[in-house]
């Protein structure tokens, strides 16, 4: 992207934060930066206890001193007659927790048929400080999830395999206890520990993942050490995931793959994988459009936040607990979008969730069941294919499967819930934390759950 451009883009709306490139990062990285917070007044407040959406003006001594105190709009919808759920139950714990936390977040949770059944909103993803007309959080507001995007990376695997291109089995997903060795750039061919790794071993959320110049994958996968530094091992160690997302270039692009080896047939190893990286990534981004995002119904998601604003959607800058101000926009997230750098938001990524188990056109049930199973790993701990932290949690009414990210002071946590539910939680505050997102859906759950049906929605 043009920063001298897309400056001008930003300059021409009225309600937009002014931004700078900061030098040194990769790619197109940007900042917003944000205005020095003044005082402010405050905006009306509608019957229903809603702040409003005002032009701010100027006011030294006559408003808020903080953004923090700046008072925050809420919003909060609720499906009546749910037949699993008290959505106003949810909603209000929920809301008990969370609506005093940070500058501003956004949850919903949505019924084993796809529809809403709560829906809370609450605070600013640009604050009154930011910005002349200030933007509320809310559910589509653009946002960077973190390592929840490591759960698209193990979809995107999973997919593949179902294609028939990561081995011999045509289009099964046992193909993803075949070896990644013919997937690997020819340089890595030639490290001894890479021959025997399969596909399932990296899909997983603390595998171990360096460069080849470090401790190679397979050597880490096979050692339970934790009085190294870092920890070597399956579990202790993070972003093996990403490896996956890599290694899908040479079978999503074999054309591209065969390019890179020719230019870069007699460069050094760093730019070596430099390019490969680069190339991988880009790659990697249309796959899972083309294969998750739209056959889901989230056609804004991206591995670029900055998307958002060339195609003009709502975003969320970043704000610490450090200070009021901090008021950044996530960087470029192209060269990590497998581990942490999709910008999504809530609302797409309920649709996500919701097809990865309802939707052939993303998986298959065969590949659901596998991806919620269990594989035993190098150190003989049973672990979930699909980047899961923590998963066979209890909530009321069966089990759970939850992923959490945080990058800068963005914060996502998700849950596959009970009977088909879904809930996604995400804020731009770092003194929000993504265990305390998940405590109080559990709680939340926990707390209106009404019955369990006779049956669980499957495919």
């Amino acid at each position: 992207m043009n920063n001298e451009h897309s400056l001008n883009r930003q300059r021409d709306r009225a309600a937009r934060l002014p931004r700078a490139g900061l030098p040194g990062l990769v790619g197109s990285a940007l900042a917003l930066l944000a205005s020095a917070c003044t005082a402010v007044d405050s905006g009306d407040t509608t019957s229903s206890g809603t702040s409003a959406l005002v032009t701010v003006i100027d006011s030294p001594g006559g408003g808020p001193k903080h953004c923090w105190d700046w008072p925050k709009q809420r919003t909060t919808t609720t499906k009546r007659n749910d037949p699993i759920i008290d959505a106003s139950v949810f909603a209000e714990t929920w809301r008990n927790v969370m609506d005093d936390r940070g500058m501003g977040h956004a949850m919903i949770l949505k019924g084993n048929q796809g529809e809403d059944v709560v829906v809370a909103e609450t605070g600013w993803a640009v604050s009154p400080c930011d910005a002349k007309v200030p933007t509320a959080f809310k559910v589509n507001t653009q946002t960077k999830v973190g390592s929840v995007s490591k759960v698209i990376t193990a979809v995107a695997t999973l997919k593949a395999a179902e294609e028939g291109l990561l081995g011999p089995n045509q289009g099964t997903i046992d193909d993803i206890e075949e070896t990644v060795w013919p997937a690997l750039p020819a340089r890595w061919t030639l490290l001894p520990d890479f021959p025997a790794l399969r596909w399932s071993e990296i899909l997983g959320h603390r595998a171990g993942w360096r460069k080849n110049t470090g401790v190679p994958l397979r050597e880490r996968l096979s050692i339970w050490d934790p009085n190294t530094d870092p920890p070597r091992g399956v579990w202790n160690y993070s972003n093996a995931l990403g490896a996956a997302g890599l290694l899908l270039f040479s079978r999503i692009d074999p054309e591209g793959m065969a390019e890179f080896e020719r230019v870069n047939f007699v460069t050094t190893d760093d730019a070596y994988e430099d390019d490969f990286r680069a190339r991988s990534m880009e790659a990697y981004g249309k796959y899972i459009r083309q294969k998750i995002f739209l056959p889901a119904g989230a056609p804004n998601a991206s591995c670029r936040l900055e998307d958002a604003l060339d195609n003009n959607l709502p975003y969320a800058l970043y704000y610490s607990s450090d200070g009021d101000t901090t008021g950044l926009m996530g960087v470029d997230g192209t060269r990590a979008c497998h581990t942490g750098g999709l910008a999504i938001s809530a609302r797409e990524m309920a649709n996500v969730l919701y097809a990865i188990r309802t939707n052939w056109n993303v998986l298959t049930p065969a590949s659901v069941a596998r991806m919620e199973a269990n594989f035993v790993d190098a150190a003989g701990v049973g672990r979930p294919y699909l980047a899961y932290d923590n998963s066979s949690t209890q909530y009321t009414g069966g089990t759970a499967y939850l992923k959490n990210g945080a990058v800068q002071s963005y914060r996502a946590q998700i849950v596959i819930l009970p009977h088909g539910y879904y809930a996604v939680a995400v804020t731009n505050s770092g003194d929000v934390t993504p265990q305390t997102m998940q405590d109080t859906l559990q709680d939340a759950w926990n707390a209106a759950y009404i019955q369990q049906p006779g049956g669980i929605l499957t495919k």
